[in-house]
């Protein structure tokens, strides 16, 4: 939500008293209610006899909620269009943190839209403005990591997520206390994270967690808390607990059909989640029925070539192949195949995953020409992409065989825990483990620390062995097997350069 000022104005007064009452609405959710007082704020705005900068400020922080309800709402144009009016009153009113939340909401826009690198410079940006004129302790900063934490989960780049959401953490917890709404979204984000490294029992521990915090001050039909039920819904359905999931996913789906109506790209996730499950139970009628649904709420509020689209016609391929309708599967794989091909700048490793779908479903109708070719295709695509990979093959060499033992240190920091106090004592290192607490807040923190200590006490005689054997005398083989895999998988990228 965007800042508030305060001022003694009569006028000021009356319209931040209209503005709280909006901000009330806004955070049940009560939108139409909300922008109803927020018109009438900005109507009092308007016909003050004097515009003073506090009403200049109000004003520009009501476009701000204006905007989030339109994102919400997925109305991304009209949002866009009151980020441009915030941005506009922050430069006139030379107020750069208004300006700096100007840029997380076109941000916020972009990712909707699924333009993940443009967003992810909005908040960048947004950041670097923030960082450059106050505290990097503010809550202001942490909402900065949390949204640029949100784009490296949804780019892939697990690693440089994690460090963004502890930071976040660390700051909403010691601002805000342990109970309060941000923090239970920090928590639910960071449950998103395990799930996505497959640490289920830790990711749902956390959303139990979160759940507990919003239950305190929110009931349990809020959308907030909706958003909760359904990851818990992932958790369970990805540990193949079938009939839980479901659970979860229906009490969602009734929240968020109940706040935003039928078309809301929310709904259509629902859907899709519940289709997918139903294929797994081996339902497949009841599969195609929710991902048709899907389908349906996708293509009415995306454009035809949004990514979501594309992904619900292969998942509605899928479900005829494995009916043994492979015409259908055909058909379906077309459809999207034509859309991911008017996408500007597609992955051309998902028309490669497309030419394989189609050449499977071809060689069960015996189709073997067919199949072939487009399995020729898919070949010629991917050699393209890792021709192209092969010319930074020297560099690539260079770093495998260099190993820099520095590139595992977030990894190792995320999974060493509060056993870094060993690591000081089986490395003999000449620290204080007290200022390493002091100074750092959050075990992965305290854990970086360490790890950078020492590399810097020891260089440079420093290497991958050196630290295989300090988790070996530490009893620590997890960490050990941890690097291997990532060497095995170096190594193998390494090796198919080679070959292409």
């Amino acid at each position: 939500m965007a800042s508030f000022p305060s001022a003694n104005h009569p006028v000021t007064q009356q319209v931040q008293s209209i503005y709280r009452l909006g901000q009330d609405c806004y955070n049940n959710y009560h939108h139409q209610q909300a922008l109803a007082h927020y018109a009438q704020a900005l109507q009092q705005i308007e016909t003050a006899p004097n515009h003073s900068i506090t009403l200049q400020q109000l004003k520009c922080d009501i476009y701000q909620d204006i905007a989030a309800i339109c994102i919400r709402q997925y109305e991304l144009i009209k949002a866009n269009r009151f980020a441009c009016k915030v941005q506009g009153l922050a430069i006139k009113l030379q107020d750069q943190i208004r300006f700096a939340q100007s840029l997380d909401i076109q941000g916020d826009v972009k990712k909707l839209q699924r333009k993940d690198r443009q967003a992810l410079q909005d908040y960048m940006n947004s950041l670097e403005i923030k960082l450059y004129i106050m505290n990097d302790e503010s809550l202001h900063v942490a909402n900065s990591y949390h949204k640029i934490a949100n784009m490296y989960m949804i780019q892939g780049k697990f690693d440089g997520a994690f460090p963004m959401y502890e930071k976040a953490l660390r700051i909403r917890l010691q601002k805000l206390g342990d109970n309060h709404a941000d923090v239970a979204i920090s928590y639910y984000k960071m449950a998103h994270f395990y799930y996505k490294q497959n640490q289920y029992d830790v990711a749902y521990a956390l959303c139990q967690k979160a759940l507990k915090i919003e239950l305190k001050t929110l009931d349990d039909q809020h959308p907030i808390v909706s958003h909760l039920y359904y990851n818990l819904g992932q958790i369970e359905c990805s540990q193949n607990k079938y009939d839980q999931a479901m659970d979860w996913f229906d009490k969602s789906l009734q929240i968020k059909v109940q706040t935003y109506g039928d078309y809301h790209p929310d709904v259509a996730d629902l859907y899709c989640d519940i289709g997918l499950t139903y294929s797994k139970q081996g339902k497949y009628e009841k599969a195609l029925e929710m991902l048709h649904k899907s389908l349906k709420v996708r293509s009415s509020v995306f454009d035809q070539h949004h990514p979501d689209v594309v992904t619900s016609y292969q998942h509605i391929a899928s479900i005829h192949h494995y009916q043994q309708q492979y015409d259908q599967s055909i058909a379906m794989n077309k459809k999207a195949k034509l859309l991911l091909s008017q996408q500007h700048g597609h992955d051309p490793s998902k028309m490669a995953t497309l030419y394989d779908s189609m050449a499977t479903s071809y060689a069960e109708l015996h189709r073997y020409k067919a199949a072939y070719a487009l399995r020729k295709r898919s070949r010629q695509i991917l050699y393209r992409l890792h021709k192209t990979m092969k010319t930074d093959q020297k560099d690539i060499l260079r770093r495998i065989k260099s190993q820099d033992v520095a590139n595992y240190f977030p990894l190792i920091a995320n999974i060493i825990g509060g056993d870094w106090t060993r690591f000081v004592a089986a490395s003999d290192l000449t620290i204080d483990v007290n200022v390493i607490r002091a100074e750092n807040h959050l075990l992965y923190d305290q854990a970086m620390a360490v790890l950078h200590v020492w590399y810097a006490q020891n260089a440079p005689d420093v290497g991958i062995h050196q630290l295989l054997n300090i988790f070996q005398q530490m009893g620590r083989a997890d960490i050990s097997i941890r690097i291997h895999d990532s060497l095995d998988k170096k190594n193998h990228y390494f090796k198919k350069c080679t070959i292409l």
